[in-house]
């Protein structure tokens, strides 16, 4: 798949998050911001940011580009993005092209937290499922937000395809917004004792903290985003520029090959 260069909406929707977002996430507590960031995002499509669509035998696994904000992640087929959180963070996602499942969690409060006695089961928390869907292009922009709409979620790739996100804040972990893998177990596993306050058992599940990320089979390579400034040609211009897909002086935040968000 080719990356063309990207075109003037990618500066569009850069201008609308550095007028939108301040550092600890949106600028106003209405509602107006997510609905402009919304119409903006379901314009986009895969020419809008320089890709061209997959063919449906391609499983070639490819990475984001992106500003502090915004990234792309590509997918090829039956790859997957594990259950994670986004710690007091908003996120805009829209399917450029392909199917993609999503399926998201938002935690149950006030918090229920259980420790197992059972071999190989760490501290457990009640989560109720948000989200359980596939998303196929062209569709509307979906959105998360700290409490609501499905702050934990992961990702499986129906078909190869591409997702453009806007993360406000994003990750930072110095101030406490790293990104946390979690696996999901059945209500039943440990809900003994525990009281569901609406719905039926099959809408919840237990999330247990994992680093054992590595074995799920996510590929994204040649993957990077950039802090701050913007992007031009595919360079990246005032602090630090982007030369052979490398970030120099302000650091960069990286997308390993299984997906997993780091900071360098």
């Amino acid at each position: 798949m080719a990356m063309n260069s990207p075109t003037p909406k990618v500066q569009l929707l850069y201008d609308l998050c550095k007028s939108t977002f301040t550092p600890s996430g949106f600028s106003s507590a209405s509602s107006q911001p997510v609905h402009k960031l919304c119409s903006l995002l379901d314009t986009f499509g895969p020419a809008d940011v320089g890709l061209k669509e997959e063919s449906p035998d391609d499983d070639r696994g490819h990475g984001f580009f992106g500003l502090n904000r915004i990234c792309i992640f590509c997918f090829p087929t039956s790859s997957v993005i594990p259950l994670h959180d986004h710690p007091g963070m908003t996120v805009f996602s829209k399917v450029l092209y392909g199917s993609l499942h999503v399926k998201a969690y938002d935690w149950v409060e006030p918090a229920c937290i259980k420790e197992s006695r059972q071999p190989g089961y760490p501290q457990v928390r009640l989560a109720r499922l948000a989200v359980d869907k596939v998303l196929t292009a062209p569709c509307s922009t979906s959105v998360l937000f700290p409490k609501t709409g499905g702050n934990l979620h992961c990702f499986t790739a129906i078909t190869p395809c591409a997702v453009l996100d806007v993360l406000a804040p994003p990750y930072r972990e110095d101030i406490g917004r790293r990104c946390t893998y979690y696996m999901d177990y059945p209500y039943s596993t440990f809900g003994n004792g525990a009281q569901i306050s609406s719905g039926k058992e099959e809408e919840y599940a237990w999330l247990a903290e994992t680093s054992d990320w590595k074995t799920t089979p996510c590929l994204l390579a040649r993957s990077f985003s950039l802090e701050d400034g913007f992007l031009e040609d595919n360079t990246m211009i005032e602090d630090g520029f982007l030369e052979d897909n490398t970030m120099i002086e302000d650091g960069f935040l990286a997308v390993d090959q299984y997906g997993l968000n780091i900071y360098e």
